[in-house]
């Protein structure tokens, strides 16, 4: 009897298949969870994004000119160009806080909040999945 050791058995060939698909299944089973972490990473990306954007604009309108110190700034449940993401401006409603000089009537540090979020267009910040707070603090200074 003459042995051929040039090639596989079928049992060798249906083996290495078997592994092959016992050790894939777990793998595209993570897939559909992998897409879904990197869509929501791509959204709160953005989000921050539009929210510094958008914080960086109050504080220079508020440094700008003088007389936008003290005037409160709000806007509410407005949407960024992009569909679905919105944001609110929360303005400090007694137009800034005095820490030098409580009777001089000059206040002297502002506190902005921008807090932004994805959803439709009936979503509120408080109920949004994806969402994000930003603050940051602006002082007066007399020229």
């Amino acid at each position: 009897m003459i042995y051929n050791d040039k090639g596989f058995t079928l049992i060798e060939v249906l083996l290495a298949v078997m592994l092959m698909g016992v050790a894939l299944i777990p793998i595209i089973q993570i897939m559909p969870g992998m897409y879904r972490t990197n869509e929501a990473m791509v959204i709160e990306n953005k989000l921050a994004f539009f929210a510094q954007d958008k914080l960086e604009e109050v504080k220079g309108s508020v440094i700008g000119e003088p007389y936008n110190f003290n005037n409160s700034r709000n806007e509410s449940a407005t949407p960024f160009p992009e569909s679905g993401y919105w944001y609110e401006v929360i303005g400090d409603d007694s137009g800034g806080i005095d820490i030098d000089n409580p009777d001089d009537g000059n206040n002297d540090i502002k506190i902005i909040t921008v807090h932004a979020w994805y959803g439709d267009s009936g979503s509120v910040y408080a109920d949004a999945e994806h969402k994000i707070e930003l603050k940051t603090k602006v002082s007066y200074r007399a020229t």
